[in-house]
């Protein structure tokens, strides 16, 4: 009688121990992306509308979702509307794993029409990726 009593006091322990409530204890460790072969990212911007005849910048991020360091070089090119790059700044980087940073394309528009910068970054390796923004070009 007495191991019946002892069950019957552990009886609620083991309900609580036992709702619907199903919650993940194991750990999950974090890990780095494994990209092959290693590049950067580079996120497109939104479509803009500038003025004809005029200086603008484009303000882009350069990601590295790798498990390892990038060493990148960074150039800049331009269709239709836009009629030349003025800068890239800067013209290269580090990353190390898992980090990011700004990189700025200032350009100058022509005639009214549509036209893209593009940032491109090559890794050492000779690996690109690029990353674009469209620009419709007004009067």
């Amino acid at each position: 009688m007495q191991i019946r009593s002892k069950l019957y006091l552990l009886l609620p322990v083991v309900l609580a121990c036992s709702g619907t409530d199903i919650t993940s204890t194991d750990v999950k460790p974090q890990f780095a992306v494994m990209c092959s072969p290693p590049r950067a990212t580079i996120p497109n911007l939104v479509a803009v509308t500038r003025a004809k005849n005029s200086d603008f910048t484009a303000n882009f991020t350069v990601k590295n979702n790798c498990g390892v360091k990038l060493t990148l070089t960074l150039t800049a090119s331009r269709t239709g509307a836009i009629t030349r790059i003025n800068a890239r700044n800067p013209q290269s980087m580090i990353l190390p794993s898992g980090t990011s940073q700004a990189a700025s394309v200032s350009y100058h528009t022509g005639s009214p029409g549509t036209g893209t910068v593009v940032l491109t970054a090559t890794t050492s390796r000779g690996v690109p990726s690029w990353g674009s923004q469209t620009v419709t070009v007004t009067n």
